[in-house]
């Protein structure tokens, strides 16, 4: 029996702990956005890994159980990193990246833990529908005041995108493919505020926008492929569809507010690829991260190939001037085979727990969870391809609510 709260009068209770809990994916939002404004050592996002990060360590002494395959993976993800990371030649690069996977896959243990506790995983899409707006609000006031950075530096021309740039598109898109749910577990509260409910039409219709505008190719490339495998898996297929045209014919009825701008987005990015422009030196950086692992991984000896060596120290293990931005060959090179093994079977184990749940008790929520799940990590993994693990968010929002599906209908738990 899932134990759901329909009759939720407030988010928060009168518990600190679960009202800390319930705010982890505002407060998470909220330090992505700030950050990049914040030139100094102590920025909002140093401050979310020293509050998140120490709320851990009384986690883990006081609440944490191995219950699941999932969880498992996820710590022998964070305990190989750990111990490889220890055999870097510069630990300040590499634990620095390191802590930012250790926080997202936390939060991953975290949505697993508190999502049995009746009410969480309701408050949780509330919180991460307001996230939404947060990011919204902020590319607005970047238009405004023009704040941030251009879909292409020195395109003075072009749409601003707040200090988290065009990659705030991975977020907006991850969020998008959770509106299902979000607009179902709104629904089910019997003391639901009807505002909730225009939040949400304006943070998806304005969501949808919002890639358009940023062209960010991996972000809209994967939203695409998780909605497709989401219509593909949904125990109720016709009734999506029809809700896709519905969204479809909305936003054809409001195109001509923003196509214009678009159009010109698009034909701004055509100008500014060439041999110079930033797209295409990151079409070369990609295309050469591949040559060096390969090329690095072909000639090195087998305890190389099979635990890596200088995790996430790219740039002085290559001598080059940036970090990879492609997690498969960033993990591939820095931790082995066995690191990206781990990592991709991290993933796999979180789908077998959703479809196990569906094959063992074989509900329309759990149905509907086994759908958006996959259709989340099969975004991610499109993402990856652009880099995700070096960043807390949108991984970290990715692996709470990852978690909380898996954790949403088995018994509960208590504060």
């Amino acid at each position: 029996m899932i134990a759901r709260d329909n009759k939720l009068t407030s988010l928060f209770t009168s518990n600190t702990e679960y009202n800390f809990i319930v705010l982890l994916p505002l407060l998470n939002v909220v330090a992505t956005v700030l950050t990049p404004y914040f030139t100094g050592t102590l920025n909002p996002g140093i401050l979310r890994t020293m509050i998140i990060g120490g709320f851990s360590i009384y986690f883990f002494a006081k609440r944490f159980v191995w219950q699941n395959l999932a969880l498992k993976w996820a710590m022998y993800f964070l305990i190989y990193l750990g111990v490889m990371g220890l055999f870097s030649s510069s630990y300040s690069t590499t634990y620095n990246v390191y802590f930012k996977i250790y926080i997202s896959t936390f939060l991953f243990v975290i949505g697993y833990y508190y999502s049995h506790v009746p009410g969480t995983f309701q408050r949780w899409n509330k919180m991460i529908l307001i996230s939404m707006i947060v990011f919204l609000l902020d590319f607005i006031v970047a238009n405004a005041f023009g704040l941030g950075e251009t879909g292409y530096k020195g395109s003075s021309e072009d749409t601003f995108f707040g200090g988290g740039g065009v990659n705030l598109a991975k977020n907006i898109s991850v969020i998008l493919l959770m509106s299902p749910i979000i607009y179902q577990e709104l629904m089910v509260d019997k003391n639901l505020n009807r505002r909730w409910l225009w939040i949400f039409y304006i943070a998806l219709f304005f969501g949808i926008i919002f890639l358009g505008l940023a062209l960010k190719r991996g972000a809209i490339l994967g939203f695409a492929l998780g909605g497709l495998t989401f219509l593909v898996l949904s125990p109720n297929k016709l009734r999506n569809f029809k809700n896709v045209l519905v969204v479809f014919f909305v936003l054809l009825a409001l195109s001509p507010f923003y196509w214009n701008r678009v159009v010109e987005n698009l034909e701004i990015r055509s100008d500014a690829i060439h041999l110079e422009s930033e797209e295409n030196l990151e079409k070369q950086g990609r295309y050469l991260e591949y040559q060096f692992v390969m090329d690095q991984w072909e000639n090195a000896d087998l305890f190389q190939q099979i635990f890596g060596a200088n995790l996430f120290n790219e740039r002085e293990h290559y001598s080059i001037n940036r970090m990879f931005h492609t997690d498969y060959m960033s993990l591939l090179s820095g931790a082995g085979i066995i690191g990206l093994l781990i990592f991709i079977f991290t993933y796999f184990s979180i789908l077998r727990e959703l479809y196990v749940k569906v094959v063992h008790h074989p509900s329309v929520i759990n149905k509907r969870n086994w759908a958006i799940g996959a259709a989340i990590i099969v975004a991610v993994i499109v993402n990856g391809f652009s880099g995700t693990i070096t960043s807390i968010e949108p991984r970290g929002m990715v692996m709470l609510y990852l978690g909380s599906l898996i954790g949403y209908a088995v018994p509960k738990n208590k504060i």
